[in-house]
């Protein structure tokens, strides 16, 4: 166990110094002060929650520090002042591993776990290099004893692993890459498009996001499992989402768990009453929006779902189903489309200031999109690929109650099949197309 830990660590850390050798000295400096707290929060007998206090802000400081100095400088220019930006170079997933570690100490304060002693195995669970960069998110209660046991290779591991990977490259390769040159082409030319292409290119956002960040998390997911760990499912069908806290929960759910356990909870949550407990939504939704990115942009994004949210849940319409939609039809009913409808379009008007790149051009999208009503068919490139999207989706609503959209038959040879007819499809659209950055990178 310990050899294999050796193994993992040292490649995490190669993989992470290909990006940038600077990157490492973060990473292996957040590891060392979660693995001392840990230890020290553990030993004290008194002044545990000061310990923990401290912890979080010595883990959270090189993130606040990179992440935010600019979005604070900004604000204070916006008052009169002139200070010039600060030029940072910020580790890629830092705000992913960062959230790992303040779990970490935060657990063994709550006792939920035993402080780690042993470095290396600290060091692999939170570098592990399939989630450092953009997630899940890991919880050290159910992940880090994974890396404290012996792991066997197991054969019947593979073929569940390959689907995963094969699923993700398609939606990465085929469905976001492909799509993404249609979104930057609405989003560049806002003002001289009309309501029907705009419209369809915030549709198409949305698509691309979703189809290029559970596409990381598939592909995080699967070449774990070839080292016989298991992560977090990070995405449950979020489009077929019947109201914003649904969404919620089927999106990045090792995000929303994060801010459950660590942030919601602690407030105080529903034990403030239906006042204190709104105020702790607003607030939650927030900080998430601060977490994506540090701007204006993101903060009016934060709230607006937090908004959505609270007037479903003033409303009554925060429904926590046990199940996917209509079990027992081939088609969703009237009333579940329409919910299912209603919440994919709230969601997605709200990427317009996730993606524009700052609040004047989010303004002038809203504006060009409301009123330039001429009307003219969109350019072809536009809708060109909806047809992925189209399957994407008919894929997810036909398997919503098996455990992978591409669990289409017991028949191995009819499995079989299809996953070679996905990567073939890969390889057409890789030659006519380079892979791009992952969006959620950026975060």
């Amino acid at each position: 166990m310990h050899l294999q830990n050796i193994l993992i660590l040292t490649a995490s850390f190669y993989f992470y110094s290909q990006l940038h050798y600077s990157f490492v000295f973060y990473l292996g400096g957040l590891i060392l002060v979660a693995f001392l707290s840990g230890l020290w929060i553990r030993k004290i007998n008194s002044f545990q929650k000061p310990a923990l206090i401290l912890s979080i802000v010595l883990l959270s400081s090189c993130l606040v520090i990179l992440k935010y100095t600019n979005f604070g400088i900004d604000i204070v220019n916006g008052m009169g002042a002139r200070f010039d930006n600060l030029k940072f170079l910020v580790p890629v997933g830092l705000s992913f591993y960062t959230f790992s570690t303040i779990g970490y100490v935060t657990d063994v304060y709550r006792k939920k776990i035993e402080p780690e002693k042993d470095l290396i195995c600290l060091g692999a669970y939170i570098s592990f290099f399939p989630h450092l960069l953009a997630g899940p998110i890991p919880a050290a209660t159910k992940h880090l004893r994974q890396f404290k046991q012996q792991r066997v290779f197991d054969p019947s591991n593979i073929e569940p692993a390959v689907r995963k990977i094969i699923w993700g490259l398609f939606k990465k390769m085929v469905v976001a890459d492909n799509i993404s040159i249609s979104v930057d082409y609405c989003f560049a030319r806002a003002e001289s498009l009309n309501s029907i292409s705009l419209y369809l290119g915030i549709v198409l956002f949305s698509f691309q996001i979703y189809a290029d960040f559970s596409a990381y998390s598939d592909i995080a997911r699967g070449v774990a499992k070839l080292f016989s760990i298991d992560l977090f499912q990070n995405f449950k069908s979020p489009f077929l989402s019947r109201n914003p806290g649904e969404f919620w929960r089927r999106w990045h759910t090792s995000l929303t768990r994060w801010l459950t356990d660590y942030l919601y909870k602690p407030l105080g949550g529903r034990s403030l009453g239906k006042m204190g407990s709104i105020a702790v939504i607003l607030f939650i939704f927030l900080f998430s929006g601060l977490w994506h990115g540090s701007s204006i942009n993101f903060v009016l994004w934060g709230l607006l779902n937090g908004v959505y949210y609270v007037v479903y849940l003033l409303c009554n319409q925060i429904k926590h189903y046990d199940e996917a939609p209509d079990k027992h039809r081939w088609l969703p009913s009237l009333a579940t489309l329409g919910k299912i409808l209603l919440t994919f379009h709230l969601i997605t008007f709200s990427r317009i200031l996730f993606k524009a790149e700052n609040l004047v051009k989010a303004k002038e999208y809203w504006n060009s999109l409301i009123s330039n009503h001429s009307f003219s068919w969109p350019p072809t490139f536009l809708y060109a690929h909806i047809h992925w999207c189209l399957l994407l989706l008919l894929m997810e609503w036909m398997q919503r109650f098996r455990q992978h959209p591409l669990d289409v038959s017991n028949n191995k040879w009819i499995r079989y099949t299809m996953y070679g007819a996905i990567v073939l499809i890969v390889i057409l659209y890789h030659k006519k197309l380079s892979l791009q950055e992952y969006y959620y990178f950026r975060f």
